[in-house]
């Protein structure tokens, strides 16, 4: 069982999608939160010296940026599906497979009356069984 005790974090990109299941709520844009994690099985070699390879977070944040910017998704389990294999190639690409993501999307508001703090969608590559400090 692998334990991931080092993780960086991405926290609360704000974005503005065409999201919603019906036409009407698709044709405005909605307010969507992404945080995501990075799970590392070591700490990796930029912990331990400063001039080691790093993770550029800011190519992540255009990437999902770039990808919602002109699209439009009926609903955010897709939308979240769909960013995750986004970031899974970037991530791969850069830093093989040993690196583990979890994204969570949030649809800030929704048009259901009373709900306070949206509804969110989580998905991950964390192998089953893996250890893990808890969320803050």
């Amino acid at each position: 069982m692998t334990h991931y005790a080092h993780i960086f974090t991405i926290n609360r990109q704000i974005l503005s999608v065409n999201l919603g299941y019906y036409t009407e709520e698709r044709g405005k844009k909605q307010r969507v939160e992404v945080d995501l994690r990075l799970y590392f099985p070591e700490s990796p070699e930029c912990a331990r010296t400063d001039k080691a390879p790093f993770i550029d977070y800011g190519i992540l944040v255009e990437a999902i940026k770039d990808f919602t910017v002109s699209r439009e998704f009926s609903l955010v389990e897709h939308l979240g599906t769909e960013l995750f294999y986004l970031l899974r190639g970037i991530l791969t690409e850069h830093c093989g497979n040993d690196l583990k993501l979890w994204l969570r999307l949030t649809k800030i508001t929704t048009p259901i009356e009373g709900l306070e703090g949206g509804a969110s969608y989580v998905t991950s590559d964390l192998p089953a069984g893996a250890t893990f400090p808890p969320a803050l």
